[in-house]
């Protein structure tokens, strides 16, 4: 009705963020902040921040524009969950964290803040302050079924299978099953099952193709594939997984000109474990992935269990046969149940077997 409304652009962009949606989020925020002048200052900062944060990624203007949006409306919940997004997109969740709890405070029946409060307590390996707050909120008939989602995911990184068994129940028919079996799929990837990883990526993309939700996609197989260590003929843009010392090289170089988020996001430090082996360098390789192992709930996932085998490489080649062997018997205990046929699993023990 009003193509010039910018702030339906605004909310639309957050809807299609929250859909999983990057590309039609970046050009639905550049279409509000092409018409930004013709809103309230209020909604004009929350646009302006937006478009810093998620187009320029230039994120100190976006941190300042959502601070004054903050201090020049203190009633308002809005700025508050955006700080916590930009500080949570930079891994500073001890920053995030009171973000999330002043947005709740200020609207405290808004489902989705309670959803952050627990994001924010998980990655800060809070797990039971995380399930007492989603508690709390079942109390009080908030209603957030992603925070079954959630519950589930705190489940599989404390391995409580009653748990998993009993919100895999409670998501399986509602629209946030994708969410469910995405989670299945990375803890069968932590765990080197194989098979069962691309079958439930395979169910992912089905369900995610019937609900329209275009950014809700699985693991890509070539992805399980090259994590579990099959690496015969990775795709181009996958060949660092199985550490491929000119891909490692190049995928490097490639992250270095985008130089805005989390330096110690999971796959980044990995990729500088990784780097450090091929390098000859196990002590640097060993601390690296050593930052994997000391954040499991932000890490959680295929790249936490094979943290494992890289600081026992790590150690190995750094000659710390001592640690080294209990590092690589952590990893087996990981992969317990992995496909046996897995080449990483094969490799890892023929390592373990060489030492002296």
């Amino acid at each position: 009705m009003d193509p010039n409304f910018a702030s339906a652009y605004l909310l639309l962009s957050i809807a299609y963020l929250n859909s999983g949606d990057d590309s039609r989020q970046k050009e639905l925020i550049s279409k509000a902040f092409a018409l930004r002048d013709h809103v309230s200052e209020d909604e004009r900062l929350s646009i302006t921040g937006d478009y810093y944060q998620f187009v320029t990624h230039d994120l100190g203007k976006a941190l300042d524009t959502y601070q004054v949006e903050a201090r020049t409306y203190p009633r308002n919940a809005g700025p508050h969950n955006q700080l916590r997004m930009l500080y949570a997109s930079k891994g500073e969740h001890e920053k995030a964290l009171p973000e999330a709890q002043e947005a709740l405070r200020l609207a405290p029946r808004v489902g989705p803040f309670v959803e952050v409060v627990v994001y924010e307590y998980i990655n800060l390996d809070r797990f039971d302050e995380a399930k007492s707050y989603a508690e709390k909120a079942f109390s009080r008939n908030v209603a957030v079924p992603m925070l079954h989602t959630q519950l589930l995911w705190i489940a599989f990184i404390q391995d409580d299978h009653s748990a998993q068994d009993r919100e895999i129940q409670w998501l399986a028919g509602r629209p946030e099953k994708v969410q469910s079996l995405h989670l299945q799929a990375y803890n069968a990837m932590m765990h080197g099952q194989r098979c069962k990883a691309n079958e439930l990526s395979q169910q992912v993309n089905e369900v995610a193709r019937r609900q329209g939700l275009a950014g809700a996609q699985g693991p890509p197989l070539g992805a399980v594939d090259a994590l579990m260590g099959d690496c015969e003929a990775p795709q181009k843009d996958l060949a660092w997984l199985c550490g491929d010392a000119a891909a490692v090289r190049l995928k490097d170089e490639e992250l270095a000109k985008d130089p805005s988020g989390d330096p110690d996001r999971v796959d980044l430090v990995y990729l500088r474990g990784l780097a450090g082996l091929r390098a000859g360098k196990g002590a640097e390789a060993a601390a690296e992935f050593q930052k994997i192992l000391d954040h499991k709930g932000q890490n959680w996932g295929p790249f936490y269990s094979l943290g494992y085998l890289g600081l026992a490489r790590g150690e190995a080649l750094a000659g710390d046969t001592v640690k080294a062997k209990k590092t690589y018997q952590d990893f087996f205990t990981q992969w317990k149940d992995a496909d046996p046929d897995m080449p990483t699993l094969i490799a890892a023990r023929k390592e373990y077997a060489a030492l002296k």
